[in-house]
């Protein structure tokens, strides 16, 4: 089977990516909501995450805006959070690889470099947008202050990083006829 990761910063457009994806018939793993999932589910990394990050729990209960709130604006607790969830998530996305029965399979998820989940994929597409239009589809997507928006963008890394280490790049900021477009081309060379 072959395994294409989809990344890029966040407000790039990977989801808007990973529904076209989705609309040619093809599966596509939310790794966000994958990780949500894991993290609501996984008893001993939830008993991680309580350990490390107290503050954070409501009566046993993760309290994901105040985890968000302080690992973004934190690298350190980013990283914390990062060694944490992160093998879980890689485990999880080897075990939907071993259930899949197509020829390929697409991840969406904003860390996959980062994490080192990029192993699993053959090739990685970079979803790309200036700063200024993410920030702007952050804070309507999230209901987010430009402030907490801004704390989200500077978390990551810059475009120049996913352009660099990703074999194909797609540019949401143009139009949605061009993304299409672009998208078109990449599938072309993935398939």
């Amino acid at each position: 089977m072959k395994v294409v990761g989809i990344t890029g910063p966040t407000g790039a457009g990977k989801t808007t990516i990973g529904n076209l994806i989705r609309q040619r018939g093809y599966t596509v793993i939310d790794c966000d909501k994958m990780a949500a999932s894991v993290m609501d589910t996984d008893k001993e990394l939830l008993q991680q995450l309580q350990q490390t990050f107290a503050d954070c729990f409501d009566n046993s209960k993760l309290n994901r805006k105040k985890l968000s709130k302080l690992v973004f604006s934190s690298p350190t607790q980013l990283q914390k959070l990062n060694a944490i969830v992160n093998p879980a998530i890689m485990k999880k996305m080897q075990d939907i690889i071993g259930e899949q029965t197509g020829d390929i399979l697409f991840f969406d998820g904003a860390t996959r470099l980062q994490s080192g989940c990029s192993v699993l994929c053959r090739q990685m597409i970079a979803v790309l947008a200036q700063p200024q239009n993410r920030l702007q589809r952050i804070c309507k997507r999230d209901g987010l202050s430009e402030q907490l928006a801004a704390a989200r963008l500077n978390s990551q890394p810059k475009n120049e990083y996913y352009r660099d280490l990703c074999d194909y790049i797609i540019y949401t900021d143009i139009s949605d006829e061009s993304t299409r477009e672009q998208l078109n081309t990449v599938l072309k060379e993935v398939l």
